[in-house]
């Protein structure tokens, strides 16, 4: 197992600015996907550089280095083995800029991605998961800090975004909407067998 901690020192000591995101960052903000592995962000494509990890000692540990090409969403990445992995991915974009650039420090993971900004990266990639993680992240945020409008900040966002994202938002509405008509008819119906019981006891 690659240390995380390692790889996120390395990264410190050669002044490489990077968040924490993915499941991680999800699970530090109240949705707990359980996966064991670790996504470190940053904009720095030194990483994607072999030798950049040489005097560090993880070299034995790469399992690959990938590079993006033009129309790659990310400019790459570096899988450290074995499973559980550590992903340092090179970003590409305005929205992991920001996150990069706005993350705040978590006492055990160091800097790490915010709510608003895990859920952006998220429409952004805008697959089925994708979308489901945000509305899960939502109801999440919405338990645990119910006066902070994380919905409305993401809706003032995804505005500037492009248009798959805007999509990606849209369907997580309606998930969110569904979900929401579900949980109220969970809490409001009376189990028949309930009521029959209910009625025997004041015959």
């Amino acid at each position: 197992m690659t240390d995380e901690a390692g790889v996120r020192a390395v990264l410190d000591q050669a002044g490489v600015p990077y968040c924490v995101i993915g499941a991680t960052a999800m699970s530090v903000w109240g949705y707990a996907r359980f996966t064991a592995d670790i996504d470190i962000l940053t904009m720095d494509d030194r990483v994607l550089v072999r030798s950049f990890w040489e005097p560090s000692g993880l070299t034995s540990s790469i399992g690959a280095i990938r590079v993006g090409d033009i129309s790659d969403p990310l400019g790459g990445l570096v899988r450290f083995k074995p499973a559980p992995a550590v992903d340092v991915i090179v970003g590409r974009g305005a929205v992991m800029r920001e996150a990069v650039e706005t993350a705040i420090i978590h006492p055990e993971f160091g800097p790490i991605a915010t709510a608003p900004m895990v859920a952006l990266m998220k429409l952004e990639a805008g697959g089925i998961k994708d979308r489901w993680d945000v509305a899960q992240l939502l109801r999440a945020r919405s338990r645990i800090e119910p006066g902070v409008d994380l919905a409305g900040l993401i809706e003032l966002r995804v505005k500037t975004m492009s248009d798959w994202a805007q999509r990606a938002w849209a369907r997580v509405k309606e998930t969110l909407a569904e979900l929401e008509v579900e949980s109220s008819s969970a809490h409001w119906a009376a189990p028949s067998d309930t009521s029959d019981d209910q009625g025997s006891d004041k015959q």
